[in-house]
This record gives C-alpha cells, structure tokens and sequence, in this order.
C-alpha cells in the first residue's frame, strides 16, 4: 500500500487513532490462466472510506460505493476492507493485555468502531458483495518493534500468542458469519507487522519474528476455524534491473517459507505508466500460480493524479491496460485503489488522489474508463 495502511477495485487506507478504512472490492476465484476481458470468475470492485470519527466518511458514503458496485452488474463482486486496529482495539487500560468487547465493560476495545465495520460488511453481504476482511494484531502490543509510547507493551512470544488469540476469537465471534477473505496483516514484507513502520526483510530478527507470528496464526485460524479462508498478502514496487532481481528473490523467500497455511497470495503492485513493469508484474502472477498452486490477486493497483507526474488523463488510460493485462495474465482478483479520494486529505497528495472520484464524489475520468471496461 502506498502509505501506512490496508473498480474498479481498490483498497483501504487507515490512519492511526482513527477508524479509516478503504475499501477494496474485487472478485476473486479459482480460474484458469486464459482469461477474457471482464470475466464472470474473476473479482473485481473498488474502495471507499470509513470513520467513526469523520463528518466525511461516514457509513452513507460506504453505502453509496457498495451501490456503485452493484451498479455495474459484475458477476461475485467483493470488498475487500481494512479494519484499523488502532481505532477499534485501542489501549484503554494500561494494566490488562485482555481485549473485551463487551457493551457493558469494555476493555481495550472500541464497541462502537467493530459494529460500524459489521453494519458495513453486512450491508455489503446483503447486496450480494463478498467480503475480505485485512485484520492486524493491536500496535499496542509489541512483539519485534519497541514499545515508545506509555500504552504500548513489548512482549514475549508467549504472551503476544495470547493477545492474538483473544483478538483473532474476539473478531470472528462477531464477523465470521460475514466475512469470506481473511488477510492477516497489511504488506508484512515492506511493514513491520506490530508497527507498520518501514522494514527490510533482510533484517535477520525480524524475519524470524514474522515466519514465528504468521505460522502460528495461521495454524490457529485454520483449527479453531477451518472453514476460514486466508490470504497471505505482499507489497512489491520492483522497477527494472537488479532492484527488481532482488525484490522478487525476496518475494519468493517470503511466500515459499510462510505460504504453506493460506489458501491464497496477493500483490499489492504499482506499474505507474512503464509497460516492462507491468510485464514483469504480469508474469509474478503466472509464476506464482504455477509455483504455489493457489490462486493469485492483485489486491492492490492504481495512479494517483495529484502530486504533478501523473494526472487524470493518464489515470483514465491506464487504469483500463491494467485490469485487461493482469486478468489475461491469470489474476484471480484484480482491486483498484480507489473509489473516491480521501475526503480528509490525509497522507500526502499522491495518497489520497487514487481515487475514481474527487473527493466531493464527483467522477474523473477513470471512473467512466473503467465503467466502459466491463461494458465492453
């Protein structure tokens, strides 16, 4: 994702301390590899905003995306949402690791901001729109990045297994029954997943923390809840020459040591305007198809028109070329990022311009293009 926090298709920006989700719809499947323009198998959609705390993104407006979607007539359309963990599992009592949800007594946790993601999900399931829910362990808890703030707590693996359990029980008990994806943490790869600060793989530490973390919760998930259906997701932003050689030796090292326990990958990819990126990215989705036996999304992509390289032209051009080539590469999902711009500017101009629409919800260009896309 292009900044902290996790189609027309598209995904969800969080910010911290506040419930902002993006979401991503999509449609996913298990196909084979030669796929035509709009195919019925393949998921796609896009995203929108919510926040408990914004007189902007509001669950109206949520409503509002769902609505387009459905619009469009595409066959298994998904969202694909983005819970903040900051804003729905906050620290509210510094001397408890338990997370309690309760109406009554609730300890670090926010009732009011999980009951607007269940309105939203189930809204979407009662319009006929699947479900991918990204959910990530509270930044409270530290298990590899140090705890700097006075409500933040480092942790022994055996101590961090059991706020994951409470938290991982505490979220399927209440959305189980409405969510059909779970991804378990946002770009791991690129982002530390108890911070979401900026890491390198590399980092030996690390890396043993990350296989330690996402093995166990996926061995967790899948015997307290075999019918869930996990992805295993990643960032890349390779570009040509030896930083793509080394971004994809990396890749590979991720998903061949963790990919075991999820039924699925996906790419969180950014072609931008170069077409030999685009290619490259196109064959990541064979390879990995053929390599894991699973299938593949694109849970990410799109152009950002505000920061001066690109702007709504290219956005409306392009846009199209990528759903067309990642579907004839075999992708089983392919998610823009996004619906709208960010209503409340945040994370920079590029961050919030991905949208299809401005963010007074009026359509640029791209939102037709992509429209004509499955009209086609």
């Amino acid at each position: 994702m292009r900044k902290p926090f996790s189609k027309i298709i598209t995904l969800i920006a969080l910010s911290s301390f506040c419930l902002v989700s993006l979401f991503n719809f999509s449609i996913l499947s298990t196909r084979a590899q030669n796929t035509t323009k709009g195919d019925s198998a393949v998921l796609y959609g896009f995203n929108t905003q919510l926040s408990i705390s914004s007189d902007l993104m509001t669950l109206d407006l949520f409503k509002t995306a769902i609505d387009d979607l459905v619009a469009l007539n595409i066959s298994q359309p998904t969202i694909r949402v983005q819970m903040d963990p900051d804003s729905t599992f906050p620290r509210t009592n510094l001397n408890s690791s338990d997370i309690d949800c309760s109406l009554s007594s609730p300890i670090n946790c926010n009732p009011a901001a999980l009951d607007l993601y269940k309105q939203a999900l189930q809204y979407a399931n009662d319009n006929g729109v699947e479900t991918l829910l990204i959910i990530t362990v509270p930044y409270w808890a530290k298990y590899f990045s140090e705890a700097d703030e006075v409500f933040e707590t480092k942790y022994n693996f055996r101590d961090y297994k059991s706020i994951t359990r409470d938290f991982i029980n505490t979220i399927f008990n209440e959305l189980e029954d409405i969510v059909t994806i779970w991804q378990i943490f946002n770009e791991a790869n690129r982002h530390a997943f108890d911070s979401y600060d900026l890491i390198d793989i590399s980092n030996r530490n690390y890396w043993r923390k990350l296989k330690r973390t996402m093995k166990y919760i996926a061995r967790y998930i899948n015997r307290k809840y075999p019918s869930a259906n996990l992805t295993l997701n990643a960032g890349t932003f390779p570009t040509k020459g030896d930083n793509y050689n080394q971004t994809i030796r990396k890749l590979n090292r991720y998903f061949r040591n963790i990919s075991t326990r999820y039924d699925s990958i996906s790419l969180d990819v950014y072609p931008d305007t170069d077409p030999f990126t685009l290619a490259l990215f196109s064959d990541l989705i064979g390879s990995y198809k053929k390599m894991y036996q699973k299938p593949v999304y694109i849970t990410e992509t799109g152009m950002c028109t505000g920061d001066g390289r690109f702007n709504e032209t290219d956005q409306a051009n392009y846009l199209p070329q990528y759903l067309d080539q990642f579907t004839s590469a075999g992708a089983d999902a392919v998610i823009l990022y996004q619906y709208q711009d960010n209503p409340e500017l945040f994370g920079g101009v590029c961050e919030h311009s991905f949208g299809l629409k401005t963010r007074l919800g009026v359509d640029k260009p791209a939102y037709q293009a992509v429209s004509n896309y499955f009209l086609d």
